[in-house]
């Protein structure tokens, strides 16, 4: 591994190896300790890019749709957003051993910001089918963006044409074609690419700062 400069991350893969599948995977969504994110109202200031009785997100100039209503799924029904505490995402703290690449690129969490945007059709989490968008921002400015859930455990539902990435008529991911877990890099309301969780050397990783020799096997 060479030396870096500036906001740069090393990964150090010896351990992570073994840990990483080949490939993302779908993941559920999120339940963490409480005493790390805080949890405000849809529509609220703190819910950025959100409206009251709306499934939608809109910010970084696009808008992000994870699945729109059927008639047995109401994803408003317990709806809200988590923002992360000054600090807490950090390798020590971000416990999910799905998402060991990122936990990683977390570091010790000096400048992340995260924030979680929860649409469930039950006020009961773990009984619940919906999903769950994230944002993770780092002090380079790129913002990672990885959706939870719809991954089939409940009742089949996966993301579908309702579920969405767009800006004006362009397309960024529909999830028609399917969802394996990525995460979505933007840079400067700039669509870069997406990421697996896992490879090395690609548009996002730089964007993001980290160097590699080679990526994860």
């Amino acid at each position: 591994m060479r030396a870096c400069s500036g906001f740069r991350f090393a990964l150090l893969c010896a351990g992570l190896l073994l840990a990483c599948a080949a490939s993302a995977e779908k993941r559920s969504i999120r339940v963490d300790n409480s005493a790390n994110w805080t949890t405000n109202s849809i529509g609220s200031g703190a819910c950025t890019g959100t409206a009251a009785a709306s499934t939608l997100i809109n910010t970084l100039t696009y808008t992000f749709s994870g699945r729109a209503n059927t008639g047995t799924e109401n994803y408003g029904t317990n709806d809200y957003c988590e923002v992360a505490l000054t600090g807490t995402l950090n390798r020590n703290d971000y416990f999910h051993d799905d998402e060991t690449g990122l936990r990683e690129l977390f570091g010790k969490g000096v400048g992340i910001t995260g924030i979680r945007y929860d649409f469930l059709d039950n006020s009961a989490i773990f009984s619940a089918d919906g999903f769950q968008w994230a944002f993770f921002t780092f002090p380079s400015g790129v913002t990672l963006v990885t959706l939870y859930g719809l991954d089939g455990s409940i009742n089949n539902i996966v993301p579908d044409a309702t579920s969405y990435i767009k800006k004006g008529t362009t397309t960024v991911w529909s999830g028609s074609n399917g969802y394996n877990g990525e995460y979505f890099c933007f840079q400067s309301n700039n669509y870069v690419g997406s990421w697996d969780g896992v490879s090395g050397n690609n548009a996002c990783l730089n964007a993001l700062g980290v160097v590699f020799y080679a990526g994860f096997e």
